[in-house]
């Protein structure tokens, strides 16, 4: 008798600790669904955006100290920025070799459009921030955005300095089309 007492006391505490279980596990993911809240309205889930007169991109930053997390997430901002842009200016080249622009495909040309688009970090701006307080530390999120003519002026300046590269570029139609021009 005390064996089957033992063994219904030992059911009894497992199925409590059981159902006490799927408790904790319901109240973390409600948790983990209100920590979606804690993003700005502004804030673009997909991380990069471009409409028809700039490009936009957003990041996170996570520190004890709020300067630092803003820090952090400015500086994500303007790299996920000039990482998208890159991206879109890689597949303008790609397009302009696959119909046979010999130009395009030249080591020169190749560096000339990178150099060019590293400078989109320098000139790009902050144009929404903002550093909450989430348990012991601060999340910030930020906005980075540049101007497709900023970005047009850039190219400009960098590779328009070979009237060969640029004229390549400025009659492509999937190039005046990413710039909106």
């Amino acid at each position: 008798m005390k064996k089957i007492s033992l063994w219904a006391l030992i059911g009894a505490f497992s199925f409590t600790l059981a159902c006490t279980g799927a408790k904790v596990t319901s109240t973390t993911s409600t948790k983990n669904q209100a920590d979606t809240s804690i993003y700005p309205a502004w804030y673009n889930n997909d991380g990069f955006a471009t409409d028809s007169t700039s490009f936009l991109a957003v990041s996170e930053g996570v520190s004890t100290d709020s300067t630092m997390a803003l820090t952090r997430a400015n500086s994500q901002a303007k790299v996920r920025l000039e990482s998208n842009i890159a991206k879109e200016l890689e597949a303008v080249r790609k397009a302009l070799v696959k119909n046979g622009s010999s130009t395009a495909d030249t080591k020169g040309f190749i560096v000339a459009l990178r150099n060019a688009h590293y400078r989109v970090q320098d000139e790009a701006t902050i144009s929404n921030s903002i550093a909450l307080k989430k348990g012991t530390s601060y999340v910030a999120f930020a906005e980075a955005q540049i101007s497709k003519s900023e970005v047009h002026d850039i190219l400009k300046n960098s590779i328009g300095k070979n009237a060969r590269y640029w004229r390549v570029l400025m009659n492509d139609s999937s190039f005046n089309e990413l710039l909106g021009m």
